[in-house]
């Protein structure tokens, strides 16, 4: 997989008389989204509406921030020059002043979810209009005060929910601060880390709950915990041959909620994550195929099944990752029926494998061949020709194929229910074990159509 980022500049657009302020990143000219954003008795709620890209990297989505919308007096925002793509929307409330803070309305997704489990897809077209409209209810909010007594300078003090949307949407609560106290308010009842940092480097950290009343006396004395260590446990493909060398191309996500955190610093088949966040976070690690997940242990603790826990103090308990190699091959019979061949030169013809993890189809395999087959055969037709897979990982997938001549396949939304139903056709599902050869037949290519449903967005992931 290759891929192909563009360098993105800046614009800050001012319109009428400062009531709305638009932020967008990328090129002028695109889509438009515009709307209002009013509470329970239809006033307009002063904040900002937060567009999001949808980008595809191995398979995984990851939203990143494309333009800021200010909302005017009345509730009303407008974003423009939005390149065409697939986003998501968030709502944040402005941070207003103490007294006006005993209600507060939530950080909100389009069009009313707390995180991207809810979200509706916004589809973006150059030269169209999306209309958008959120619609709030306030609740109770309170307070949330303390002391610290960490010194120095450059000290950061945050209060964030814990698990978030994984929106980096920023938070919509006002912080008062002294040398040694602090006071947040406009606090939405729900669970919080509180957290001081040097530097960006964290140095304390308390995690609070916030019920049905001011929460007063907080102490910001605990230290963050410690770092996550971990390794590679790797098994031979031959058990009587050796452990093959780390290969150095797998990495590892801890995602808690909605939040991904990568593990950045790796040494031979060892791993360090300083700085964890505290919780139960599922662990993603890729892998290049045929290398799969055997199994994941923090101690006596199966972390596939029950998650990685983090205490909020203390160093955490290393985790193993054992790596085996799959050895199943799939024998697949691409078809091209309709394809007018006579005169002209082979048609070449991608084939691409995706592997199910249970919440994405990650590209394992991209292959290709020509049709026709140009060769004397009593098993293969004349739009006809057949791959055979190397070694593959176990797993559930999601292998189709296509005309390559029609373009490439960029940003495809293949993991969507409505492309999956719309061509399903084209697409075929097949589960492979540990070994074994599976013979399957792909009886069609994706139709010109299925590359009208791709999303072309920044950065460019192409197969």
């Amino acid at each position: 997989m290759r891929i192909v980022c563009r360098q993105n500049r800046i614009k800050t657009l001012l319109v009428g008389t400062l009531l709305l302020a638009v932020t967008v990143l990328g090129q002028s000219g695109g889509a438009t989204v515009e709307g209002t954003a009013l509470d329970e008795n239809g006033a307009g709620i002063d904040g900002w509406v937060i567009l999001f890209g949808r980008t595809i990297v191995q398979g995984y989505m990851y939203p990143y921030r494309q333009a800021d919308a200010r909302t005017s007096a009345n509730g009303s925002f407008r974003a423009s020059g939005l390149p065409s793509g697939h986003y998501y929307a968030a709502f944040v409330p402005a941070t207003l002043n103490p007294d006006s803070r005993r209600r507060a309305f939530p950080v909100t997704v389009y069009p009313a979810s707390p995180d991207l489990k809810g979200a509706q897809i916004l589809d973006l077209v150059a030269g169209g209009v999306q209309q958008l409209q959120f619609r709030l209810k306030s609740s109770p909010a309170y307070n949330v005060t303390g002391t610290f007594d960490v010194v120095g300078e450059n000290l950061n003090l945050t209060l964030q929910p814990v698990t978030s949307t994984g929106l980096a949407a920023g938070n919509n609560v006002g912080l008062w601060r002294t040398e040694h106290s602090f006071r947040f308010w406009g606090v939405l009842p729900g669970d919080y880390v509180i957290q001081i940092t040097r530097s960006g480097e964290p140095v304390a950290v308390e995690y609070v709950t916030v019920g049905s009343e001011d929460l007063t006396g907080v102490q910001l004395v605990k230290p963050p915990p410690g770092p996550l260590r971990g390794s590679f446990k790797v098994l031979p493909r031959d058990p009587a041959a050796a452990v093959p060398p780390y290969s150095g191309s797998r990495n590892i996500e801890l995602r808690l909620g909605n939040s991904p955190s990568m593990v950045e610093s790796y040494s031979g088949d060892s791993f360090l994550k300083q700085h964890p966040r505290p919780g139960n976070s599922r662990v993603v690690v890729r892998a290049p195929n045929p290398e799969y997940v055997r199994s994941i242990r923090q101690g006596s603790r199966d972390v596939v099944r029950e998650g990685l826990s983090i205490a909020p103090v203390g160093t955490p308990d290393p985790i193993e990752i054992e790596i085996g190699f799959g050895q199943a091959r799939v024998t697949a019979v691409v078809t091209a029926p309709g394809l007018d061949l006579s005169g002209k030169p082979p048609v070449p013809v991608a084939v691409v494998f995706l592997r199910n993890d249970g919440e994405h189809l990650v590209p394992q395999l991209l292959t290709s061949t020509l049709i026709p087959h140009g060769l004397p055969s009593p098993t293969l037709g004349p739009n006809q020709n057949v791959i055979v897979s190397p070694d593959m990982a176990p797993g559930e997938y999601t292998i189709f194929a296509w005309q390559t001549s029609l373009g490439k396949l960029r940003q495809l939304a293949f993991s969507t229910d409505e492309f999956q139903t719309k061509f399903a056709s084209s697409i075929v599902r097949v589960t492979l074990g540990e070994s074994g050869s599976t013979a399957i037949e792909i009886p069609q290519l994706l139709p010109p159509e299925a590359f009208a449903t791709g999303e072309l967005l920044f950065p460019e992931v192409m197969l």
